[in-house]
């Protein structure tokens, strides 16, 4: 393993804001530390940085316990969210700045800052100033100040935050094949879901100081472990239920409409559930199918799906998208329509 967290800890006083985190990463590997504001992702990556002390838990990087190790001398690159650049120094010198701090011989030292601003993208841009720069360009300095080094381990933390969506979209993706064809092993920290989705191998899905999931985006998105990750990922409708024969997997909802949920265990029969629906799994059937009757209370056109909000007879809303193509097709406000639910994309949660 190239990083092991075992029982990693982190309190203040009481407070505790990482509590007994286990992660392993392989070789190249990367994974994204993902959920809301104060879950304790990115005191989880101070930790391994070594910008944070361990209250309890081991740290250890390519097999070496670096646990009370200091920063210095951890050999890892990291990327800061205000990318922390030098405003008085070119993007060369910043780019150099932990080239200098270690000795390189000034040829070797051109010859590693010139590589690494290709690879960026930057060529032409060495004598410029940070202030000179555009959001973007400065963003992949502070990534080229991290792989100048050759880090062993290349730790990012909310890097693309300061970049507007179609920026942040190519970065990333540029990002991702510099990691990929340096075989770099990376922990990156976001609380966006599309970013971690789109990057990251694996995605350690966070919430109070705890890791409630850990897998690939598939797997977080589709099989949600948890109900707080079934609505953080994604978006999700919870339909109240009850369990009719755990034997069997039937389900029934508001309406007397059942379903037969088989993709994973329920609760005893009797039991009152929550059953979570993706927008895009419920389909419009037909007036005469057997389905959950809802009012259509309004659509939005959002390019490749429309986006449909209904209420249904015992209360609840939900949210329904179909494909942008289907507008024209669609029941106007006010209409009665029979909702289909996939089965097969449907997970239960005991209240």
């Amino acid at each position: 393993m190239e990083i092991e967290l075992k029982n990693l800890t982190k309190s203040y006083g009481a407070t505790k804001v990482v509590t007994g985190l286990d992660l392993s990463l392989d070789k190249g590997e990367m994974v994204a530390l993902l959920g809301p504001s104060g879950c304790g992702k990115t005191t989880t990556l101070r930790m391994v940085a070594g910008f944070v002390d361990v209250t309890a838990g081991e740290i250890r990087l390519k097999g070496r316990d670096v646990t009370h190790v200091p920063s210095y001398k951890r050999d890892c690159g990291l990327v800061f969210q205000n990318y922390a650049l030098f405003p008085h120094l070119s993007v060369f010198e910043n780019i150099a700045f932990g080239l200098r701090r270690r000795s390189v011989r000034p040829p070797e030292l051109t010859e590693r800052v010139t590589k690494v601003l290709s690879m960026m993208q930057l060529d032409g841009l060495a004598q410029r100033y940070p202030s000179q720069l555009s959001g973007g360009q400065q963003q992949r300095v502070a990534v080229a100040r991290a792989l100048v080094i050759n880090p062993a381990i290349l730790l990012l933390d909310e890097p693309f935050s300061n970049l507007d969506a179609k920026l942040r979209d190519s970065t990333g993706y540029e990002l991702r094949r510099i990691q990929r064809d340096l075989g770099l092993t990376s922990i990156f920290v976001t609380h966006d879901q599309s970013e971690a989705m789109g990057i990251a191998d694996r995605i350690a899905v966070m919430n109070k100081g705890v890791i409630e999931q850990l897998g690939s985006a598939d797997e977080i998105y589709n099989r949600p472990a948890t109900r707080f990750i079934a609505s953080f990922i994604g978006k999700a409708n919870f339909v109240p239920a009850t369990v009719i024969s755990n034997k069997e997997h039937i389900v029934e909802l508001g309406g007397g409409i059942r379903l037969q949920l088989t993709s994973q265990p329920l609760p005893a029969d009797g039991t009152a559930i929550d059953v979570m629906m993706r927008p895009e799994h419920l389909a419009i059937g037909n007036p005469e199918d057997a389905g959950l009757k809802a009012r259509l209370e309004d659509v939005t056109f959002q390019g490749s799906t429309a986006r449909i909000r209904a209420s249904t007879e015992t209360g609840g809303d939900l949210l329904i998208e179909v494909p942008g193509t289907s507008l024209p097709t669609l029941p106007s406000s006010g209409s009665t329509i029979n909702l289909l639910p996939d089965p097969n994309s449907t997970r239960a949660f005991t209240k």
